[in-house]
């Protein structure tokens, strides 16, 4: 009457070795939802908005921080 309920494969014993598979998933599904797109997208924006504040207020003579 003796009987295994467990419903890992191995028994919960885990060595790590999937670590690099869960981040290439994980790396998989940000790249599915175009989060990676999107965070560049932030970046590029945020650096040409930077770009301009600080040549208009450069010309109003306003300290940019």
């Amino acid at each position: 009457m003796d009987q295994d309920t467990s419903t890992s494969p191995d028994n919960g014993s885990s060595n790590g070795s999937d670590k690099p598979a869960c981040l290439t998933v994980f790396w998989q599904e940000l790249k599915r939802r175009h989060v990676i797109r999107v965070a560049m997208v932030y970046a590029v924006v945020g650096w040409i908005v930077m770009q301009v504040a600080s040549v208009t207020f450069e010309g109003f003579g306003e300290p940019l921080v």
